[in-house]
């Protein structure tokens, strides 16, 4: 369970890497390596085909539009300069309003024209600065709207195909997981007897690995929709709309930016709008639901431990027969594994609903951003 789940892993965990001199970035470039075969979704017999698509999903699957890190990088670096241009337009702007008005002061007290032509010539130069400044600033912004539409957009398309086909392959492996469990599941004719105290270890484990994946899982998906969400709140901050103004009418709600903007306003927007549809606190439930019952299952020696008693090896004395997992009846340890059993049904049956979700989110996502484009080709060739 814990290596099925390994992409939810809390990264405080991770190991960081020594300091480097230079930043370096990841690149994927494509490769002439063999295209799989598609897997067979419907067939829950065979492993083969999980195995087939989790062994290729990077094989099928490369990045072309370059490292998005450094895009994001890149496109920090030229708000920053951007930030510096206006802020020093700002203050040549405010010298140019100050000369100017001093120079309406010298020609209206008929000061000797030297001095008058001597601040008229520097109020010209504060001007010419001023369009200099205007023209940096409108390089800098086309420049950046370059790197949005030309590498970002084309990265985050690629992020959410690669996404999509993650899905896909969970919803396969969860599909099957269910199938299994579903066959498997017989109550009541199940008489598990510990070995040794490395079962009572490898339940507290399992619980400790459930709690961890529950909050890796929510951290992960609070995460994606904080990433999204920033880079919608930098999009809107860089479109001003002018709204139409009336006095018989009520003020109007502002016309959504994808209707009118790239497509990356689209991909952000509704993106975020389908995040919510996921039932994200469904599997979080769950998945606290299934620890729940392996704790249910734990001895009550283990959860009391610190405060004395000796743990049972054998039944009467004898070491050669084996005692419950837990110091209950046997009747009891049997009806709450059959409730372990069925929570983990249950937990299985939430993942897959989870995962089925993706695939048909990215899957509208991709249909939404092939819209934008298409809406945003035709208003582009009308103003042309």
């Amino acid at each position: 369970m814990k290596s099925c789940f390994s992409c939810g892993d809390d990264p405080s965990h991770i190991p960081e890497e020594p300091p480097q001199n230079s930043v370096k970035y990841l690149t994927w470039h494509r490769t002439t390596s063999s295209h799989a075969s598609s897997p067979n979704r419907h067939g829950v017999n065979s492993t083969d085909g999980i195995e087939d698509v989790s062994n290729n999903l990077f094989d099928n699957f490369c990045m072309v539009s370059g490292s998005h890190a450094s895009t994001l990088d890149r496109l920090f670096a030229w708000e920053k300069k951007l930030y510096d241009e206006v802020k020093a337009s700002e203050m040549i702007r405010s010298d140019y309003d100050a000369k100017r008005k001093f120079l309406r002061q010298l020609e209206s007290k008929v000061e000797t024209p030297q001095r008058i032509d001597k601040t008229r010539a520097v109020v010209k130069d504060l001007h010419s600065r001023i369009g200099v400044a205007i023209h940096r600033i409108n390089s800098i912004s086309r420049k950046i709207e370059e790197i949005r539409d030309k590498e970002l957009q084309p990265q985050l398309e690629e992020l959410i195909e690669g996404l999509r086909k993650m899905w896909e392959v969970m919803f396969d492996c969860h599909k099957l997981q269910l199938h299994i469990i579903s066959i498997a599941h017989s109550p009541g004719n199940m008489k598990i007897l510990i070995q040794s105290d490395s079962r009572r270890q490898i339940a507290i484990h399992l619980e400790h690995e459930l709690s961890s994946l529950s909050t890796s899982f929510t951290k992960w998906m609070v995460s994606q929709k904080a990433y999204v969400e920033a880079i919608d709140k930098w999009l809107h901050k860089s479109v001003f709309l002018r709204e139409k103004s009336s006095r018989r009418k009520r003020k109007q709600q502002p016309v959504p930016l994808r209707n009118h903007g790239p497509p990356i306003y689209t991909t952000c927007s509704v993106w975020l709008e389908m995040f919510d549809s996921l039932p994200t606190k469904e599997v979080s439930d769950a998945i606290k639901g299934l620890a729940a019952e392996i704790s249910h299952l734990l001895p009550r020696q283990e959860k009391h431990q610190g405060k004395g008693g000796n743990h049972r090896h054998g039944i009467d004395g004898d070491p050669g027969l084996k005692t419950p997992l837990r110091d209950d009846s046997p009747e009891d340890w049997i009806a709450g594994f059959d409730r372990f059993r069925t929570s983990l049904a249950f937990f299985l049956s939430q993942l897959n609903n989870f995962s089925e979700s993706s695939v048909k989110m990215f899957t509208q996502l991709q249909k939404a951003i092939q819209e934008a484009k298409h809406g945003h080709a035709l208003r582009m060739n009308s103003q042309s």
